[in-house]
Parts: C-alpha cells; structure tokens; sequence
C-alpha cells in the first residue's frame, strides 16, 4: 500500500504529485495539520487528517467541509510526545502501508522539525520494504538501507539538469556502486562527513545508486538550485 502523507512546509511544484494523485498511485492519503493546505492545491481531499489542528487555517477547512468528503479528523493535544509527522507515519504504518512519500518537509523555519524529519526517514527505514521519500515537488530524497539499490528514472519527473548526491547518515557506508552518473563509484566506502558521493549528474534518463550497510540520503536536487 502506497501513502502520501502532506506536511506543513513549502511546496516548489505540484506538477509531479498532482499528476500522481490523479493516477490513483496512492492508495491513502493522509494530511498532517497545516499540510492539509497541499491537498487543497491539489484539489485532493485526504483519507485522514490528523495532529494537534494548531495551524490548519479556516479557508482550509471550509473547502475540505465543501469537497463532501469522509475525510477521517484525529485530533490529537498540543502538549504531546510525538510530532504530527511521526504521528503519520506510525499511522500510516499501522494502516498497512509499506511505501511512503511525504510531502512539504523542506524548508521549515523549524530546523529542529526538519533534522528530526531525517532522522525519522532512517527509522522507517529499518522497517519499510521500500526506501521513504521525501519531496518538495523539485528536490527528492531517498533514505536508503543498505543492501539497497535504488533506480531512478529521470523521465518519471520535471525536465531538469538534476545533482545527485548521497550522503551518510550513518557512521559509514559500505559497498557503495554508482551506474548512469558521470563519475561512477564501485563498491566504495563513503564515511560520515565525507564529500565522496556528492554533486554527481546523471549520463542518461535512468542511474542507479547501490548500497551494501549502512544508511544513507540519496538527494536528486535541480542542477541551478
């Protein structure tokens, strides 16, 4: 089962992810408070709503009341131990869901939230059959377990130059192998803090990043951001 799930923070594109809902890809959709903004530009109401409601505005809820829609509200306190993201996810989770793309996660004036964000995907990770993904609609972000190879199909998003990077967020990455980018990597080691496996860019429409242990972001970010 494949969830989206729409955070509260900036959005560059819709283009993608609209595109996606309209081809049902998702099979549950879920807002986290403010998030429910995301949906509502996207003209696409969600299963569920849920967090502490402290920053969904009226006109968002007014135009979620008019869709008519069965939409699921759990509200939860403000003085809580979880944030709305981790309340969505275990949700999620628990709905049965074994792929998550999460929405509107960069660019948070909360650093706090967006550090935790990450740390949150390593967690998922552990757990999930497929890599969680995090986007802005421009920027995407694959948190990888290793053994895990992931493909990436540049036609499957906006036409841009992309930068691909990866980044440990673990202590070390073992086996790491790059095929389709411009400075290929072979079974390399690639430590906490290193540069090694950054500021690459694809040769063709399709790469592929492989990781034997560890963890690590995978970036696809615009070339001119």
């Amino acid at each position: 089962m494949r969830a989206l799930i729409a955070l509260g923070g900036p959005v560059r594109d819709y283009q993608i992810i609209r595109q996606s809902a309209q081809q049902k890809c998702y099979d549950l959709l879920i807002a986290a408070d403010s998030g429910l903004k995301h949906f509502h530009r996207l003209g696409c109401p969600p299963d569920y709503l849920l967090g502490d409601m402290d920053s969904v505005t009226a006109a968002d809820r007014e135009w979620l009341e008019q869709t008519g829609n069965q939409t699921q509200v759990l509200q939860f306190p403000v003085e809580k131990d979880w944030s709305d993201a981790e309340l969505c996810a275990d949700y999620a989770c628990k709905a049965g869901a074994d792929s998550l793309t999460f929405l509107g996660v960069f660019g948070s004036v909360r650093p706090d939230h967006s550090l935790m964000n990450l740390q949150l995907m390593t967690r998922l990770a552990e757990k999930l059959p497929t890599a969680p993904l995090l986007t802005d609609g421009l920027s995407w972000v694959w948190t990888l377990r290793g053994p895990r190879t992931q493909t990436v199909r540049l036609e499957s998003l906006l036409p841009l130059p992309y930068t691909v990077s990866l980044i440990a967020a673990t202590s070390v990455l073992k086996g790491v192998s790059y095929q389709g980018l411009y400075y290929p990597l072979t079974d390399q080691t690639v430590r906490q803090g290193s540069s090694l496996a950054i500021s690459n860019h694809a040769r063709s429409s399709e790469f592929t990043v492989s990781l034997a242990r560890g963890t690590g972001w995978l970036l696809v970010t615009p070339a001119d951001d």
